[in-house]
């Protein structure tokens, strides 16, 4: 029986990034909002970020997307 896992819609946003930009973004993300380590994986597994910290993470991972974007043109 194959376990099938379903990511949430933040996961879906945090997923995609290679190993170095996780690290990157986790490390600003985590300076902005005071998380520890692992309240932000606690907060990224479950989708249970507070309504601001949740807005800034979908705000700062859009924009970190579109400077990487612009970093490989």
């Amino acid at each position: 029986m194959q376990k099938v896992c379903v990511l949430n819609e933040i996961q879906k946003l945090y997923e995609p990034l290679s190993l170095k930009e996780k690290k990157d973004f986790r490390k600003k993300f985590l300076e902005e909002t005071e998380l520890s380590l692992a309240s932000f994986y606690v907060c990224l597994r479950g989708d249970t970020f507070r309504p601001l910290e949740r807005k800034l993470f979908i705000e700062m991972i859009q924009e970190y997307g579109k400077s990487e974007d612009n970093s490989n043109a």
